[in-house]
């Protein structure tokens, strides 16, 4: 499978760009919901297993696969904060999951864009984030500049990702 190219032609040259963007406002749209339900955690503060706790508590309150796996509360708190990545105590097949997803989010290759596209739980994710957060897609600064765009890629990853 190959990273999806976009309709655009200034975005076809620029996909890793516009995939990464589209990464990146999933987080915000995960970090902000989280957040807003457990406002009082505080690095400094509370333990890394109560930010584990509470991204399970968090998940368990969405619908569907994404609130009964229980690899999803690393991501969740690994996109609410990465220093908190080197605490966890999980085998090398997650820590090689949570970094793959950060490498997207941060340095993009396409090479990790297609490793992505087949771990389950960057899927789920992703799922999650394309049937659920519609309106906080369309509401960030760069997708309404290019909204077919971003809307097309948006698709193209969602398909990327239920094809691999």
């Amino acid at each position: 499978m190959s990273v999806p190219h976009f309709k655009d032609e200034k975005l076809s040259t620029r996909r890793d760009v516009v995939s990464k963007t589209i990464l990146r406002i999933m987080k915000r749209y995960f970090v902000q919901i989280f957040k807003e339900m457990y406002p009082k955690l505080k690095l400094k503060v509370n333990s890394i297993e109560e930010y584990l706790e509470s991204a399970k508590q968090f998940l368990s309150t969405l619908n569907g696969e994404i609130s009964s796996n229980d690899h999803i509360k690393y991501f969740i708190a690994q996109m609410v904060s990465l220093k908190l990545t080197a605490k966890f105590e999980v085998n090398n097949q997650m820590k090689g999951s949570l970094k793959l997803l950060d490498s997207c989010l941060y340095s993009y290759s396409d090479k990790a864009m297609n490793k992505l596209f087949k771990d389950s739980s960057a899927k789920i994710l992703f799922n999650y984030f394309f049937e659920n957060g519609q309106r906080f897609f369309g509401a960030e600064k760069n997708v309404v500049k290019n909204l077919s765009e971003y809307s097309c890629a948006l698709k193209g990853i969602y398909v990327q990702f239920n094809n691999s």
